[in-house]
């Protein structure tokens, strides 16, 4: 009766199936008589900006920005420089790229693409540039993943291709 009672004066309805049996109410609580509503939905996430590191939805309005530029994914180092740069100038305020990306040089971002392109130096793929900015960790040389490859064999005592835990903590 406390169930009723209680959705009588919330003006809830009840969601459990009520049998009246003589004077009692039997309450079955695997029946629903309506499905409940769902929970209220969390509130979206927002990523707050940083100076020194891209959000999801600067990396993504980036990349409608290099795709009017450059729809084929790759375009000069030269032209990547002025790219950045006018869209620096043209977003200033606007939280569109990082405080540091805002201010970058030119030197800086020859810089980065000597990175981006080491074998010609001028040519850059705009796309795998964006997935190195969303990578919060640097890709490891070719060095460091022979090195850890060296590492994981000497741990693996039985030959089996699997380390323990322990093992693990220990190499890394």
């Amino acid at each position: 009766t406390t169930l009723l009672q209680d959705s009588i004066e919330s003006e809830e309805r009840v969601i459990n199936e009520l049998t009246l049996l003589g004077v009692d109410f039997i309450i079955d609580e695997e029946v629903l008589t309506f499905e409940p509503p769902p929970p209220p939905r969390p509130p979206t996430p927002v990523e707050a900006p940083v100076a020194d590191a891209f959000t999801v939805a600067q990396i993504q309005w980036l990349c409608v920005q290099f795709q009017e530029v450059a729809p084929s994914g790759c375009l000069s180092a030269r032209r990547f420089v002025e790219c950045v740069q006018q869209l620096a100038a043209f977003s200033a305020g606007t939280d569109q790229l990082p405080e540091d990306w805002m201010t970058a040089t030119v030197p800086q971002l020859q810089r980065v693409c000597a990175a981006m392109s080491p074998a010609d130096g001028d040519s850059i793929n705009w796309r795998r540039f964006l997935v190195l900015l969303a990578t919060p960790w640097p890709c490891p040389t070719m060095r460091q993943l022979v090195a850890y490859r060296k590492a994981f064999e000497a741990a693996d005592r039985g030959n089996t291709g699997l380390v323990s835990l322990e093992a693990f903590e220990k190499v890394t």
